[in-house]
């Protein structure tokens, strides 16, 4: 058990969050090892995330910090919630019948030019406090929320993002964009530019930097620290 320091890649399943994924492991390493992770996933969301095992490797979590990173999300547009995904409350309906050309039209214009507001439900903090938490305690008014909201936007880079299926409504894309974007905003961002609203349904982090979700251990297959040992990453 001496060489358990490195990276290990996880597929993170739905309905769990970072911190549990991080819990489980630690119940098979040493008492007192470091670990750490690269990146939160929503509870909703699937897919990679690198794990740092030891405090060496904790150290290096911030190679990752400004990395690229690849999605794949469906949403389906004409409901809009207040967390942008399938577990808030449905806030707006919109009955606007959309096409797939108006929904490539709004793509194409948010790939030159993209600043984003992040959503209120993040973990973004103001006075200390994360967004979500504000949000969900109803200490600050919807106004000063979104005011806050409105003060952290930022300019994101969206380099792809390919339309994989289209139903309306339901939209499935690949997106491949700069570290910070918030794909809930993006998803709605372009329905709202095609003349709709849009809520993510389903939301998979398929790569980081040069990592793929393929390179990755399905989460519950981890039973021993052999497993993590054998699994783990040098750099």
């Amino acid at each position: 058990m001496s060489n358990l320091s490195g990276f290990i890649l996880i597929n993170k399943p739905k309905d769990i969050t970072s911190f549990q994924v991080i819990r489980y492991l630690k119940k098979f390493l040493p008492k007192n090892t470091k670990i750490g992770h690269a990146g939160t996933l929503d509870p909703f969301a699937t897919g990679l995330m690198i794990i740092a095992i030891s405090r060496e490797y904790t150290k290096k979590i911030s190679m990752f910090l400004n990395s690229d990173k690849e999605y794949i999300a469906t949403a389906q547009l004409g409901i809009l919630t207040d967390t942008l995904d399938l577990t808030g409350s449905i806030i707006k309906e919109c009955d606007h019948a959309i096409t797939q050309d108006s929904i490539q039209n709004s793509i194409e214009e948010l790939k030159d030019n993209y600043v984003q507001i992040p959503p209120i439900y993040s973990a973004l903090k103001y006075q200390g406090k994360a967004l979500y938490k504000l949000a969900r305690n109803k200490k600050l008014s919807e106004q000063d929320l979104n005011k806050i909201s409105q003060n952290k936007k930022r300019e994101v880079k969206i380099y792809s993002i390919d339309i994989l299926e289209f139903n309306d409504p339901y939209l499935k894309i690949k997106t491949q964009v700069s570290h910070g974007t918030y794909i809930r905003s993006l998803v709605n961002d372009i329905a709202q530019m095609a003349g709709t609203v849009a809520t993510t349904q389903e939301l998979m982090r398929t790569k980081i930097d040069n990592y793929s979700l393929d390179q990755a251990l399905e989460l519950e297959k981890i039973k021993d620290a052999e497993m993590i040992e054998k699994n783990l990453l040098k750099i």
